[in-house]
């Protein structure tokens, strides 16, 4: 059996903004040459989904930001909210 990150969306409730990334099975590689993209960002926000308490910058209002984890197996999906 095989489990995989599928999608990450973060919604911004006040920006009334969306963004979606979606993953496909197997490795997945995040690179940039600039900084400042959200590389990190991307990181944390997977492990804000699972929960865990992590720390964003000063440009990161968690009280209106909204995650939605799509987590794939061979047999169903799951969404973490």
């Amino acid at each position: 059996m095989s489990i995989y990150y599928k999608s990450l969306l973060i919604f911004d409730k006040e920006k009334k903004t969306a963004r979606k990334i979606d993953f496909k099975p197997g490795i997945n590689i995040v690179t940039s040459k600039q900084n400042s993209v959200g590389k990190t960002s991307l990181s944390l926000m997977i492990l804000y989904s699972f929960g865990a308490k992590v720390k964003f910058s000063d440009k990161w209002d968690l009280n209106n930001i909204f995650t939605k984890l799509t987590i794939q197996n061979d047999q169903k999906t799951i969404e973490i909210i």
